[in-house]
């Protein structure tokens, strides 16, 4: 997960896989399988946040459900590894056996726009790039309102290729070269 700096934490986007490294990625596994089996979740899916402070190796739990992940993320982890969340947890209520199986092994980025300050959208332009696709949440005429919470988002790009960094890199090319113009 990324976000904004200062006094509101936009969320900016997520990346899968989470470009950790292996022995980390293993330990935060660990710690959301924990937590979700510690507020009863048997089977299913389970959405856990957590939190590694800048230089721990120690993850924190900041937040577990029975839910699927909001913010695109089901869309980010099947462009990453072919498995749908959503086909995965019907196939649990209906008391079938999920199918987690990785189909390719990718990596998918997604970037949320944001206004650099709210008011009446004029304009959105997000340039298109081999290996991305976008969707824009607000239009032209739209009310966006100010930065401080994931309400402001204008719309996102995706980004797919074979490694964290291509990914993320391709994702901040559009991002970057994106216009969101309000008055």
């Amino acid at each position: 997960k990324d976000t904004t700096e200062g006094r509101y934490r936009i969320e900016t986007g997520h990346t899968c896989p989470s470009g950790l490294a292996p022995s980390l990625a293993r330990r935060v596994q660990h710690v959301a399988a924990r937590a979700a089996l510690a507020v009863g979740v048997r089977n299913g899916i389970a959405h856990t946040e957590v939190k590694i402070p800048p230089g721990a190796r120690t993850p924190y739990v900041i937040e577990t459900g029975a839910r699927l992940p909001g913010d695109n993320l089901c869309e980010i982890v099947e462009a990453a590894t072919g498995v749908s969340e959503a086909v995965a947890c019907l196939q649990a209520v209906l008391g079938r056996v999920p199918d987690t199986v990785a189909s390719r092994a990718d990596a998918a980025t997604i970037r949320f726009l944001l206004p650099r300050r709210g008011g009446v959208i004029r304009e959105v332009s997000i340039p298109e790039l081999p290996g991305t696709h976008s969707e824009l949440h607000l239009r032209p005429g739209d009310t966006v309102p100010e930065p401080a919470d994931s309400s402001c988002r204008v719309g996102h790009v995706v980004a797919r290729a074979e490694t964290v960094d291509q990914a993320g890199r391709l994702a901040g090319r559009v991002a970057a070269r994106s216009r969101v113009e309000v008055s």
